[in-house]
């Protein structure tokens, strides 16, 4: 066998026993091993070199494939592309990486040492006097100082990355079987060449799961609800109710209490010491004591109906819902007082301060306002996909926890909200079917399983939220000064990508966000990014809060300006432009009216001119030119167009066309220079022409009226009859 394989062997055995430790102690502790979760994004399998940096980013060192970087939920490549040949040399093989006093990330490849500056996130050689070589090892010490193991030597730089010192070459040596970390949670990260990246986490959630009690082959197919007396729990199924010592693993003691005649909706154990049990017909209750009932059960009431769920009060009695009424309360005297009713609720739940809490069938739930006698909807404590909640209870301080088919759910007292998941690390069950308390613990019954949860956990780990990159119509951008970004006028789209760099937990964490003081919008457990699409021009401040590793909303925020450039269109200069057009279009507006309006009153004091001469009785027709205009050429045209109509008088089809025959002129040129002299059109002269013959021959008296119109060219006495009296304000018969 050749030594190339038999190296092969020896690294594969070292890789299981690896893997085999590794397994050994997660199961011998709260230890838990789960793969990268970020590992489908690796544009390769395997890592020389990994370590976390102080902003919490995990950086990469690949064999073939350059640098990665994740936040959590995205891995950003720093390589040699097609895109850019020569981003990092000559060689995308990492060896070795460390980061320097300024934050930035220094690597060695297969041929030099670079540095990525974190500012702008651009690569640049160290220093271009270090011949290429294999650089297996960067670091950087405590006063800033950088030392570069390489085939060629061993180099020093200071904080400015200037040469300060140079050994000669030495023997190499390259830890390349596995590499590691742990990261500011505590978490073991490990990886190797040929390995996926794992995780050995530390940290059990504060939460136990246990194997839910086996009941007899008789009670096997039913899913009892068990609830808390001081000395054991009560449980029941359809039909019976029972008392077990224990229920973490086989029952030891076995106590029927009582077989029901009808379906069993619930039970309960009010603190005057009364076994209460509601079924489809009504609530009824017996004396009870440690698992022993004392006494026959007796109808409470049948008035409401099936009792579907009844929760101990405070102070004694009991409170329960009905699809009759949202809630009602039976004291240990056995008095029932219906206390609402509307529509209908699914679950209930008992705060110790005697704070009542409901839910409908939609997730949303309520809080039952004492001094106003009314439920009040809480949104925050409801389930934003609007599943049902199956079951809801309240710890000793007051916090109110439910579930769904698929969801825990916390709301404390202040406010504040966490969410855990049936696919959770720690959980990993199919479905969660009721949650109760007692003085230390949450107890949620599942399918499959049972989980014991510490209201008072707390992981204490730090918290930190960053705006990791931001993508403007799909270019990506890593560097912002101040968490300012600026956004081109022509860009439509618009993404922001946040961390808490909580990689272990970074598919529970939930990201917040309002813009300019408005309404928080909540994203989905696992999104990390906002995206917003043809934002208006203007500023923008957008603040971003994130949940811890307990789930909680930290207050702390981190706030994101938004610049969105104006087109070319909506800048200022353009509206000075759009005010000097406006006023330039309002002075030639102004202008325009007011030659209007001269030109109207020269036409109307030339028309009036002419109309004042033509109504008088000694007019004389080939005097009209010298009435109306001081212009030779302009008198001349009138008293050509005046020869035309008398040559014309008694032709009633003399049109415009045969005058401009006549005139020869242009139509057009012929009603511009009539506008112009005498304020009328020419049919409107031709017209007072004739009507002033007509006046004449009207007082000759040599003809009739019918004669006279014809003479004049009219088509018709009647029509002859009315322009005269427009013209001249009396009809031909009283001008006589």
């Amino acid at each position: 066998m050749s030594a190339s394989h038999t190296d092969i062997r020896l690294f594969r055995s070292i890789v299981i026993a690896i893997l085999m430790f590794h397994i050994m102690i997660a199961e011998a502790g709260n230890t838990i091993e789960i793969l990268q979760p970020t590992r489908d994004l690796m544009p390769l399998v395997g890592t020389r070199t990994m370590m976390q940096d102080s902003e919490g980013y995990v950086w990469y060192g690949t064999v073939e494939s350059g640098l990665c970087r994740d936040n959590g939920y995205q891995i950003d490549v720093f390589r040699n592309d097609r895109h850019n040949p020569r981003r990092i040399g000559q060689s995308n093989g990492i060896l070795s990486m460390c980061e320097d006093a300024g934050g930035n990330i220094i690597f060695g490849t297969r041929k030099n040492i670079f540095v990525l500056d974190k500012q702008d996130y651009s690569i640049r050689q160290l220093n271009k006097n270090i011949p290429d070589g294999r650089v297996a090892v960067v670091s950087c010490g405590a006063n800033g100082i950088i030392t570069a193991e390489t085939s060629n030597g061993c180099y020093t730089f200071d904080r400015n990355y200037r040469l300060i010192g140079k050994t000669g070459p030495g023997r190499l040596v390259f830890t390349e079987l596995t590499c590691g970390f742990t990261d500011r949670y505590g978490n073991e990260w490990t990886g190797g060449i040929n390995m996926e990246n794992s995780i050995r986490v530390n940290d059990s959630g504060g939460m136990e799961k246990t194997t839910p009690a086996k009941l007899p082959a008789v009670l096997a197919n039913t899913r009892p609800d068990f609830i808390e007396d001081g000395s054991g729990y009560i449980g029941h199924t359809n039909t019976e109710v029972f008392w077990t010592k224990t229920i973490e693993a086989q029952p030891k003691v076995w106590h029927k209490l009582l077989t029901a005649g009808t379906r069993i909706g619930c039970v309960a154990v009010s603190r005057g010491g009364w076994l209460y049990i509601g079924d489809e017909t009504g609530l009824y209750r017996c004396r009870y004591s440690c698992g022993n009932v004392e006494g026959p059960v007796v109808t409470v009431t049948k008035a409401l109906g099936n009792i579907r769920k009844m929760v101990a009060a405070p102070g004694g009695g009991i409170y329960f819902i009905t699809p009759h009424c949202e809630l009602a309360y039976c004291g240990d005297d056995g008095k029932t007082v219906v206390i609402q009713r509307g529509t209908e609720s699914k679950a209930l739940a008992v705060a110790p301060d005697g704070t009542v809490w409901t839910t409908d069938w939609f997730g949303n739930v309520f809080r039952y306002d004492r001094q106003y006698r009314k439920f009040v909807d809480i949104p925050d404590a409801g389930i934003e996909s609007g599943d049902p909640v199956n079951a809801m209870t309240c710890d000793s301080k007051g916090n109110l926890w439910l579930v769904t088919d698929k969801m825990i759910k916390e709301y404390t007292i202040d406010g504040r909200q966490r969410t855990m998941h049936c696919s959770n690390r720690n959980i990993g069950v199919s479905q969660f079917l009721d949650i109760s308390s007692n003085d230390v613990s949450i107890i949620v019954t599942c399918s499959d399983a049972r989980i014991v949860i510490d209201p008072e956990y707390s992981t204490n780990t730090p918290h930190s939220l960053a705006l990791t990159a931001a993508s403007i119509d799909g270019k990506m951008t890593y560097s912002f000064r101040d968490n300012e970004i600026t956004i081109p006028s022509n860009s439509s789209i618009v993404e922001l990508f946040f961390s808490t760099f909580n990689h272990v937990n970074a598919h529970s964490v939930r990201f917040a966000y309002r813009m300019d003081g408005g309404s928080w919008q909540h994203l989905d457990a696992g999104n990390n990014h906002i995206t917003f699409v043809n934002l208006h021009k203007g500023r923008y401040a957008v603040e971003v809060r994130a949940t811890d590793a307990d789930g909680f909303f930290r207050d702390e925020t981190v706030s994101v300006r938004l610049n969105r450039l104006p087109a070319w269109w909506e800048t200022w200069w353009a509206y000075i432009i759009y005010i000097v057009l406006s006023v330039a279009a309002v002075v030639a507006a102004d202008r325009m009216v007011q030659r209007y309006k001269t030109a109207k009153r020269k036409v109307a004091e030339l028309q009036a001119r002419l109309d004042e001469y033509l109504r008088k009785e000694d007019a004389e027709i080939d005097k009209v030119a010298e009435q109306i205009t001081d212009n030779t050429a302009d008198r001349e045209f009138i008293e050509r167009a005046v020869a035309v109509v008398e040559a014309n008088m008694s032709n009633n089809a003399l049109d415009i066309d045969t005058l401009c025959a006549e005139m020869g002129m242009s139509r057009s040129n012929l009603y511009r220079k009539f506008a112009d002299i005498t304020g009328q059109k020419p049919t409107e002269f031709v017209r007072a022409i004739r009507l002033r013959r007509a006046a004449e021959m009207i007082k000759a008296g040599d003809c009739t009226i019918s004669e006279i119109a014809y003479t004049c060219g009219f088509s018709s006495p009647s029509y002859f009859n009315r322009r005269f009296k427009e013209m001249f304000g009396v009809s031909p018969t009283e001008f006589r």
